[in-house]
């Protein structure tokens, strides 16, 4: 059933113990159990595939030179099919980074999950993909407008940008939490959730930062590319995810 949430009061607040996880807890969070590291590959793999495809469809000389000499028309029509068919071959690696993160904003932090149901997953995957189109094409659509502003439109454009930056990995967050499309826009919420707590949230932008930056410097062997680029996505929202679990409560 999709739940609702709210921002958890300050008198409430003072009464949690919890502390904030740790750069290291970041870390070390995909490797407990290394062997699921490598799920993102069997499911990153048909994304490669299908892209690789459409690239040797266009032509690897014409692609790199921007010369495709097909129709306008059915160059469009082209790209099209491309997306609803990345739409669908994604799902199952999007699902399972939606069901990582749900784990995680349920403190269900020991370990990566396994990757079990694989149409449970990918139907999850295929909603989440959905909703992320949906956000960022709001987002893009009121850049696109804010750029016909005389004078001021670039700078609402880059103050919408660093707002999508604060508010976008909660909204995020929030939809999974709470498997509710409409509370995946509370914007209500989450705004009062990052600008009650901004200072706390910043610092959690940039521990998150820094693990990611940790494990760029790690993957200068490209053997280590194998377990870096997984523990990447399986780690990139663990600390926005705790975040949240201090900040915001579901009912």
């Amino acid at each position: 059933m999709p739940k609702k949430a709210s921002v958890i009061k300050k008198s409430d607040l003072q009464k949690k113990t919890s502390k904030p996880k740790s750069i290291g807890d970041a870390l070390k969070y995909p490797f407990k159990k290394v062997s699921r590291l490598f799920h993102f590959w069997w499911l990153f793999i048909p994304i490669i595939i299908v892209y690789g495809l459409f690239i040797i469809s266009l032509g690897f000389e014409a692609f790199v030179m921007q010369q495709i000499s097909l129709q306008q028309e059915f160059k469009f029509g082209g790209i099209i099919w491309f997306y609803i068919v990345m739409l669908f071959v994604s799902s199952p690696l999007m699902g399972y980074i939606r069901e990582i993160n749900y784990n995680l904003l349920n403190k269900k932090d020991s370990e990566v999950p396994p990757f079990n149901n694989f149409w449970r997953i990918t139907k999850s995957g295929f909603m989440f993909n959905i909703y992320t189109i949906i956000l960022y094409l709001i987002f893009f659509v009121l850049g696109l407008l804010f750029s016909q502003i005389p004078v001021i439109g670039p700078v609402l454009q880059i103050l919408l940008f660093i707002y999508f930056i604060l508010v976008g990995i909660m909204l995020t967050l929030n939809y999974i939490k709470t498997d509710n499309l409409t509370e995946g826009f509370n914007l209500k919420l989450v705004h009062k959730a990052v600008f009650n707590n901004l200072g706390d949230y910043i610092v959690t932008l940039l521990k998150t930062i820094v693990v990611g930056i940790v494990l760029i410097v790690c993957s200068i062997l490209i053997i280590t590319l194998l377990v870096t680029i997984p523990a990447m996505q399986y780690t990139g929202y663990y600390l926005f995810a705790d975040f949240y679990n201090r900040k915001v409560k579901t009912s």
